[in-house]
Order: structure tokens, then sequence, then C-alpha cells
């Protein structure tokens, strides 16, 4: 298939897609659900998640950003669901400490990368773990929309 390889190194590109399409800046908050989630995890139907992963790998998010109908600049804000991986073996809870702190599920959001933007540009990101990324416009001036087309590669 184009713009697959072999698998054997996990190695692939995915097809380049519309991600969103904004015509109002987004608030600064990755908890939103109003943002779709970019999984760059690898996926493969030979092997389970749980048993095997490429997170010793680095991953390339590539954007194309296109400034739409009069928009003349943007800010485009990467994010990175920061959870932690559970495994098959798990670290024994001492019942007996108290924690202040929970986990907030889908709530530990960290920023990893802004991107100001004043034309129609690819922005790529490398050297960033697989995971659930989020990308949003937190600033849209002029009017008008930008279009966001993403691919990944792990």
């Amino acid at each position: 298939m184009a713009g697959n390889r072999a698998s054997e190194n996990g190695d692939f590109v995915t097809p380049r897609k519309v991600y969103r399409e904004v015509s109002v800046a987004d608030a600064d908050d990755p908890t939103s659900g109003a943002v779709p989630i970019l999984d760059t995890r690898f996926k493969d139907m030979n092997y389970s998640v749980v048993t095997h992963s490429f997170y010793g790998r680095n991953a390339q998010i590539d954007v194309a950003a296109f400034l739409r109908n009069g928009a003349s600049g943007a800010t485009l804000k990467l994010y990175l669901l920061a959870e932690v991986e559970l495994q098959e073996a798990r670290p024994a809870v001492d019942p007996s400490s108290s924690s202040s702190s929970s986990s907030g599920g889908e709530t530990e959001w960290v920023l990893v990368e802004t991107k100001t933007v004043s034309n129609n540009l690819l922005w790529v990101i490398q050297n960033i773990p697989p995971g659930r990324y989020k990308i949003l416009v937190t600033s849209l001036t002029g009017g008008g929309e930008v279009e966001l087309r993403t691919q990944h590669a792990a």
C-alpha cells in the first residue's frame, strides 16, 4: 500500500488526511472533548499493545496548515496526553499511604510545541514519543479558517 513500508521495524507513514478545520479559535484547553485525538501509537494486528510497543522509538507528526478565506495568521499548539502506560506487572500499592493527588485520567495533557502560522506551511514535529496528541488553534486572525492536514510516522 502506498505510504506504508514493511512493518519489520514498525516504521510507517500514514496517509495525509484532514485532521480538522477551525473557524473559531479554541480555548487553550486540551481536555476539551471538541478537539479530536491524533493517535500515533504503533498499531498492528500481529502485536498486542500491552506486550509489544515501540515506545523506545521516536515519532514524527507532519501538519500541513492552510490559511483560508481571509485568515492571516494562527497559533497552533501541540499537546501530548502524558498518561502512564500500564504494563502487565504493576507495583504494589501501600494501602496505608494516602495521596492527595489522583490520576486525572484524560486530563494529564502537556504542551509539546507551539507554532505561529502566517502563511500556508508544513510543520514537522520530530523526535517525540508515540502517543495521543491534540492540535489546538488558540488564536486566529483575519477571520476565515485554518485547515490542518496531518500524517505521522513512528
